[in-house]
């Protein structure tokens, strides 16, 4: 017996193979084999003569009794059909136990799915609290006193990072809203939405003041955000900072990409519309 694919088959199904092996292990009957001539037989048979004789008759018998059984099932059930019994019925009661026992292994898959299904996550729950922690900075404060604080702190952070020459635009939404989650936490806010939506207001306050008084255009009227229903072979693409970047020279609606060559370079390259819909804005 060779135990190098049993070995295998337990490493790759992380143990589930060793009580099959064990088994195959116990029961496994080698035959024994001469040395000398190869004369190879079962053990039970060298040490009684006769033993195969009578396994020959025995089995023999019992394959003459199941083909008598199958001839009296099938006239079974052709008297049962011509008495008006129903195909369905006798299929079931033919297979009753082959059918009880799928029906088991069913039931018992649905039951450990369920209970899967019961201890994660509802789609609900998730939807409510990433809605939570994505909390909208136009909300009204519930203590302006914390809204006053974190808009303070959130001002000096935006100032900071519009005098900072490296830093092409504003921050995305979702970025400013983690930053603020990680100064509330520093200063023990974690839980004070209000300060936490003054610090928001005072990041984007604070950015606008040191680019002198530019916003995102995000809040201008007079850009959108990229779309397939916008974009346009010829138009102009701005970061947030109203800086020309790249021009549309191809577009590819059924794959969602645009072809875009670049101010800076000259260089033509394919790009997602749904990638760059937060990032690159057209003017109306």
């Amino acid at each position: 017996m060779s135990h190098t694919p049993h070995i295998l088959a337990s490493v790759f199904l992380c143990g589930l193979w060793l009580p099959i092996w064990v088994l195959i292990a116990m029961t496994h009957n080698p035959p024994w084999r001469c040395s000398f001539c190869g004369f190879s037989d079962s053990v039970a048979y060298l040490s009684d003569p006769q033993k195969r004789e009578r396994d020959r008759v025995y089995f023999t018998q019992q394959a003459h009794a199941n083909q008598q059984r199958q001839i009296e099932l099938r006239i079974e059930k052709e008297r049962r059909l011509e008495a008006g019994e129903s195909p369905i019925g006798l299929f079931l009661a033919e297979y009753k136990m082959p059918i009880i026992f799928v029906g088991l292994g069913v039931g018992i898959m649905g039951v450990f799915i369920f209970a899967l299904a019961l201890n994660s996550p509802s789609r609900s729950n998730v939807a409510t609290n990433l809605k939570q922690q994505n909390v909208s900075n136009k909300q009204p404060a519930a203590d302006p006193a914390s809204y006053k604080e974190g808009s303070n702190v959130g001002y000096k952070e935006g100032r900071s990072w519009g005098r900072d020459k490296g830093i092409e635009g504003l921050p995305q939404e979702f970025a400013i809203q983690h930053m603020a989650g990680g100064w509330a936490a520093k200063k023990g806010k974690a839980a004070d939405e209000a300060w936490k939506s003054g610090w928001v207001d005072g990041f984007k306050n604070g950015f606008a003041a040191a680019r002198g008084g530019k916003r995102s255009l995000e809040e201008n009227p007079n850009y959108e955000n990229l779309s397939l229903e916008n974009a346009k072979v010829g138009s102009k693409l701005y970061n947030n900072s109203e800086k020309h970047v790249a021009t549309i020279v191809t577009i590819d609606n059924e794959g969602g990409l645009i072809y875009v060559r670049y101010a800076k370079g000259g260089s033509i390259e394919p790009k997602s519309i749904t990638a760059l819909g937060n990032t690159w804005f057209v003017k109306r």
